[in-house]
C-alpha cells in the first residue's frame, strides 16, 4: 500500500519535470514591421517579404517573429546576399539582432516588450504561454550603391523548427544621406508661464 502512494506521489513529480522537455514546441514564423506590437492579439501573424525602401548611406530595418507553444531553443537567424539588376549588397552589410526584453519592467513607468537587441539569441523567450521572440533585421546600405530593387533572403531556425527563408526585398532610391557627422540638429524650447503658474500654485 506504502508502495502504491509512493508511487502515485513521485509520477507526477517525473512527469513534470521531464514532459516539457519531451514536448515539441509548435512553431510560427511571421513578418510586421518594427513599430508594431508583435504581443498584439490582432497582429495578422502572416509570412510575408520585408519590404524596406530607403536612401544610399542609410539603414533599414524590419522585424521576423518567431512564435511558439513552447521554449524556443537554440534560435539563429542569417542572412544571404541582396542581389539585383543595379548590382549586389553583401550579407555583411546585413545585421541580425535579437529583441531582449527588459529586466525590471513593472510599473506603468517602465519600458516594456522586447526593445533591448542583442547579437545573440536569449536561450529562452521570456513569458509563459505562448512565446514571442522578435528577429531584427537591419540594413546598411553602402555609399556607392546603384539605385535599384535588390532581393535576397534570411533564413530563421530554431531545434525544433526546419530553417525557414523570409524574403527581404530592398528598393534604393537615387538619393544619398549625408554621414552622421554631418547631421545638424535644432533644438526649440518653448516656455508656458501660465501652465507652470497653474502646476506651481497645485502643489
Amino acid at each position: 500500500m506504502r508502495k502504491a502512494v509512493c508511487a502515485l506521489i513521485i509520477l507526477p513529480v517525473i512527469l513534470f519535470v521531464l514532459l516539457p522537455e519531451l514536448l515539441v514546441a509548435d512553431v510560427k514564423i511571421w513578418t510586421c514591421d518594427i513599430i508594431s506590437n508583435e504581443n498584439n492579439y490582432k497582429a495578422a501573424r502572416e509570412l510575408k517579404p520585408i519590404l524596406l525602401v530607403g536612401a544610399r548611406n542609410g539603414s533599414l530595418s524590419g522585424k521576423i517573429i518567431v512564435e511558439a507553444t513552447g521554449d524556443i531553443k537554440g534560435l539563429k537567424a542569417s542572412a544571404g546576399n541582396l542581389t539585383g539588376k543595379a548590382g549586389e549588397i553583401s550579407a555583411k552589410n546585413v545585421q541580425v539582432r535579437y529583441g531582449k526584453e527588459w529586466e525590471n519592467s513593472s510599473g506603468w513607468l517602465m519600458p516594456k516588450g522586447a526593445d533591448i537587441l542583442a547579437e545573440s539569441a536569449p536561450e529562452s523567450a521570456p513569458r509563459k504561454g505562448i512565446r514571442v521572440l522578435p528577429v531584427w533585421i537591419t540594413v546598411k546600405v553602402p555609399k556607392d550603391s546603384k539605385a535599384g530593387i535588390y532581393t535576397g533572403s534570411i533564413y530563421v531556425q530554431t531545434s525544433d523548427s526546419p530553417s525557414v527563408n523570409v524574403k527581404l526585398n530592398l528598393e534604393v532610391v537615387d538619393w544619398t544621406l549625408p554621414d552622421p557627422q554631418d547631421y545638424r540638429t535644432w533644438i526649440d524650447f518653448m516656455q508656458s508661464p501660465d501652465t507652470l503658474a497653474r502646476i506651481v500654485k497645485n502643489l
